[in-house]
């Protein structure tokens, strides 16, 4: 299998082109929801939802920001959906 030489998207793409691409991908019709902006992109959830929001996108509530409540001792966040 060859190796792949390019570099993971979240550090080819700024923010603009980033958005822009998103913009494209949301208007060709898939299905795009918060998690899959952030695995397609490389970025976390809150960056995929500021991005959705930025172009336009209406959310339905499963995709809704989650309240960080604490982290746990590994780092990890948890919290409440709204």
């Amino acid at each position: 299998m060859a190796k792949s030489t390019a570099k993971p998207r979240r550090h080819r793409m700024s923010q603009q082109a980033r958005r822009e691409s998103a913009r494209a991908w949301v208007a060709s019709g898939a299905p795009v929801s918060v998690k899959a902006v952030a695995r397609r992109y490389g970025v976390d959830c809150y960056t995929a939802y500021a991005d959705l929001i930025a172009i336009g996108l209406r959310l339905g509530p499963g995709d809704q920001r989650m309240f960080v409540v604490g982290y746990t001792p590994g780092g990890a966040l948890y919290g409440w959906r709204f």
